[in-house]
């Protein structure tokens, strides 16, 4: 009974666990570098600042019909 059984439902149920851990980490770091450079390059600033001039544009184009 010393040999080790990887073929069991329990080692396989494991490893898929600690796959979908380690897949989920990287995920989560690579959103959080993504978000961290866009918030450092201001990049959401400039987001912010296009929508509202396509705003005051679509509010003018607006009026003027």
């Amino acid at each position: 009974m010393s040999e080790k059984k990887k073929n069991s439902a329990a080692w396989y149920a494991g490893t898929l666990i600690g796959w979908f851990v380690i897949i989920g980490m990287f995920v989560c770091l690579f959103y959080l570098g993504l978000y961290t450079q866009k918030e450092v390059l201001g990049i959401y600033d400039i987001e912010k600042r296009i929508e509202r001039l396509e705003n005051a544009i679509i509010n003018k184009s607006v009026q003027n019909e």
